[in-house]
């Protein structure tokens, strides 16, 4: 079978090209009869005929509708797809490119625009507390700085690059109608009669007492059964317009920092009294994470909420970890016990998936270091564990295990005083450095040193292993 197309030539060459198609079983093959196809290199023509751009085709014809099908499962249409996809991303980089060389601009000449967070948490602290000592406050802490301080509905319809929904007096609130009547066709009565049918309220399953601030407050709005549904749609991850805010600085500390570790989070800090755009509600039946969480939900009327910058606070990605390692220790604050319900597991799923696949990575090169059979394959394989550890950890800084088998690794690369810090953090954790160790090297540090051949170890890693 062949198919051929006249395309227009270039401003060089004006005559039109012959750009032929021949399909011979599953073998598909272009041809074309201008320079640079006959040096064997791709030529525009050709592309645009995969492409079916109509204005470069003299004799566009209903045979253009065949390309695709003629395509289907050939060679060509895969080295097609890789071409494009590779274009996109060399675009991306391009552009990454642009502002990594901007910034570094910025770096070099020190222009004002552009400004090192040296803040570390003691000063970031204070600076909460300093600026809500004077009334009662809300906070939400995001780990990136979104364009508004927003409902998920509304960065979704109306904040989002991809579309663009042009119709007249849209709002999230009427979205946000249409969702609920159509949960509640799903639900098939009122919620209510919903959770005394289901028993799915926390009444039985937990301990509710003032302590927990999770009692009807009069300070809220009377909660009707249509806000209490919009709270169970949240839960389960659905998109409402519903902004979480919590009672705790601490915890809106812990969602700053939980993810995106190369970009700065924000604590927003809200006057209660001074939340005029949305609705302010607390759930009547609260789940376990609404608890843990102190969770006060507002729904603005615009989908967004307008606060001065001062209330703003930025948290420095560099602070990401050690503010989640500060929370774990000093206040038992992680995510262990934020996203306490199978729930709370299913939301956070992907980020522990990600994580729980480079910490397997690492270790599989661990595994290979530690079999090698010279000192070149060894280094080798330690530092594709490290950098695959160092994902693991940006990704979920809970895992004692990764911090562990990374301050191991760095015993091996005489990088003492990181290899204090990583097996210190797993201690502080609760791992249990000296079994783990021993399962390795079972006369402890000297066995280590024989297998090494490393001379010295310095008292700092011997305490640590129990040794002194």
């Amino acid at each position: 079978m062949q198919i051929k197309f006249l395309v227009q030539g270039s401003s060089a060459t004006p005559h039109p090209h012959e750009v032929t198609i021949i399909k011979e079983g599953e073998h598909l093959s272009i041809t074309c009869t201008c320079h640079d196809a006959g040096q064997g290199l791709l030529c525009k023509h050709r592309l645009s005929v995969l492409n079916g751009s109509v204005e470069d085709i003299i004799n566009a014809n209903d045979d253009l509708e065949q390309i695709n099908s003629l395509l289907r499962g050939t060679e060509l249409e895969i080295a097609l797809h890789n071409m494009r996809e590779a274009k996109e991303r060399k675009a991306a980089a391009t552009k990454e490119l642009s502002g990594a060389k901007t910034r570094l601009a910025q770096v070099m000449e020190d222009k004002p625009n552009y400004k090192k967070d040296l803040r570390n948490i003691d000063d970031i602290l204070k600076e909460i507390k300093d600026k809500t000592k004077d009334g009662v406050y809300l906070y939400r802490g995001e780990h990136k700085h979104h364009k508004r301080i927003s409902s998920a509905l509304y960065r979704e319809y109306f904040e989002n690059d991809d579309i663009t929904i042009d119709i007249e007096n849209l709002n999230p609130w009427i979205v946000q109608e249409e969702m609920l009547s159509y949960a509640k066709r799903h639900i098939g009565t009122t919620y209510n009669e919903y959770t005394e049918d289901t028993g799915d309220t926390d009444t039985e399953d937990t301990e509710v007492t003032q302590d927990t601030e999770v009692t009807q407050d009069t300070e809220y709005i009377e909660v009707t059964d249509e806000l209490e549904l919009l709270t169970e749609l949240q839960h389960f991850g659905g998109i409402t317009n519903l902004i979480d805010f919590t009672k705790d600085y601490l915890i809106a500390l812990f969602f700053a920092c939980s993810g995106l570790p190369k970009e700065d989070g924000r604590v927003i800090v809200l006057k209660k009294w001074f939340v005029k755009e949305a609705v302010v509600f607390q759930p009547l039946n609260p789940r376990h994470r609404v608890i843990a969480q102190k969770s006060v939900f507002l729904n603005p009327y615009n989908g967004y909420i307008d606060i001065p910058d001062e209330d703003i606070i930025n948290i420095p990605k560099h602070l990401k970890q050690e503010f989640q390692r500060y929370l774990r220790k000093y206040h038992d604050i992680s995510a262990d016990t934020i996203y306490n319900d199978v729930h709370g597991f299913i939301f956070n799923q992907s980020i522990h998936h990600e994580a729980n696949k480079e910490f397997h990575l690492g270790y599989s090169f661990q595994y290979k270091g530690r079999i090698a059979e010279n000192a070149e394959d060894r280094e080798v394989e330690y530092r594709n564990a490290i950098k695959h550890y160092d994902r693991s950890i940006e990704l979920d800084s809970e895992n004692d295990v990764a911090y562990c088998n990374r301050g191991e690794i760095w015993m091996h690369f005489g990088k003492w005083e990181k290899a204090v810090t990583d097996l210190t953090i797993a201690k502080d954790m609760g791992y249990d450095l000296v079994h783990s160790f021993r399962n390795d090297y079972e006369n402890g540090i000297e066995d280590f040193m024989e297998k090494t051949g490393i001379q010295e170890v310095p008292y700092a890693i011997r305490k640590l292993f129990g040794e002194v």
